[in-house]
């Protein structure tokens, strides 16, 4: 993750942008040794990073694989995220009928994909809940606020930015934010090539000292 390696240590490449494109002087930041650079903001992709909220696709992942499909967690989310994602926060497509369209794709029939997103929904209440921050993030997370450091918290899912604050808050981190967007706030996933732009649009500092 890109937190401890901003505190000294070094970060692989990432992201794939024209050249020349403000998104791409963000990226490259992540290339070098970020510690010294002028670092002014940080961007934070919340799952994986603060939180690991992919136990719930885990679950509807195995659930479709134990129905007879074939299905690894790892591609139906990639799928999820390039094809259902977008129609979601661009098309403002409702969350359970894209994902009932998804899995009508993968070939489960009208009344499976009923019952398996009735149970969804009420395994992902029970999930929300139990969200818990990831070790040492929220040290981390205080010592990047002490430096002086801009920290933009994003969810590449589709709720409201509210629902990502109350998640924050309900795992005591909010408070470290300085502004928080999702990819329904944004009408567009993380997988989008103009994602980052629309972040860097609002940033009250150059691309080129922004950190992703």
């Amino acid at each position: 993750m890109f937190l401890p390696r901003l505190l000294g240590e070094s970060c692989p490449p990432t992201g794939a942008f024209a050249e020349d494109s403000p998104a791409a002087q963000a990226t490259r930041m992540s290339d070098s040794n970020v510690c010294d650079q002028e670092i002014a903001a940080l961007l934070i992709e919340a799952n994986g990073t603060v939180y690991d909220d992919t136990y719930w696709w885990r679950w509807v992942t195995r659930v479709v694989a134990q129905l007879g499909a074939h299905v690894h967690f790892a591609d139906f989310y990639e799928r999820w995220e390039q094809r259902y994602l977008p129609e979601v926060c661009r098309e403002g497509r409702d969350f359970w009928k894209a994902l009932a369209k998804q899995l009508s794709d993968l070939g489960l029939s009208q009344g499976t994909c009923d019952e398996l997103l009735t149970a969804a929904q009420t395994r992902r209440r029970c999930v929300d809940q139990g969200v818990r921050p990831l070790p040492g993030v929220a040290e981390t997370l205080a010592a990047l606020g002490a430096r002086g450091c801009i920290l933009v918290g994003l969810a590449n899912r589709p709720f409201p930015v509210c629902e990502f604050h109350e998640t924050l808050v309900r795992i005591q981190v909010a408070s470290y934010f300085d502004a928080l967007h999702t990819s329904l706030e944004l009408r567009r996933g993380l997988a989008e090539p103009d994602y980052l732009q629309a972040v860097l649009d609002q940033l009250p500092v150059e691309p080129s000292q922004t950190v992703f």
